[in-house]
């Protein structure tokens, strides 16, 4: 299966900073649940390239209507806006499905998705259930002024 490949494939600090925890593979439940998105309260997209996925994206609409975002990049597509597009496409797609409260939690260490959420309009502060863990949230306002616009620029090599 190309999505437990893309998981499995990830480093282990990749594999941690996406789900903050350090198993070596991904659990089977999850990746059901992956496989299971109904695009109504969980949207996921996959980037391709190479013949292979290289980036996935996860939508997760909570029961107090907060959606919360999670993107992760192969290692070697590191550091080519993938992750940015992804990104943008995913807060689009909330936006027009009127899920005006996102979010996203991630580990403090890890710059380039607090540089992607910050640059997005997302306010990053604590959490309060951590003391590694940040969590980013962003205003109707601030989503609706298009800072993280997708692009339709092939992702290339």
């Amino acid at each position: 299966m190309a999505l437990r490949a893309f998981f499995d494939g990830l480093s282990p600090l990749s594999r941690y900073q996406r789900f903050f925890a350090g198993f070596p593979a991904i659990p089977d439940p999850l990746l059901e649940d992956f496989c299971r998105a109904d695009d109504e309260r969980h949207a996921g997209r996959s980037v391709r390239a190479a013949g292979r996925i290289i980036a996935d994206g996860r939508l997760v609409l909570d029961d107090d209507d907060w959606a919360e975002l999670a993107v992760v990049v192969s290692d070697d597509w590191h550091g080519r806006g993938i992750g940015r597009r992804l990104a943008g496409h995913l807060v689009h797609l909330a936006l027009a499905r009127g899920w005006r409260h996102l979010k996203a939690d991630y580990l403090a260490e890890n710059r380039r998705i607090a540089g992607l959420l910050r640059d997005a309009g997302f306010a990053l502060a604590a959490a309060e259930s951590g003391a590694g863990l940040r969590v980013a949230r962003l205003a109707p306002s601030a989503a609706a002024s298009g800072a993280l616009a997708p692009s339709t620029a092939p992702a290339g090599r």
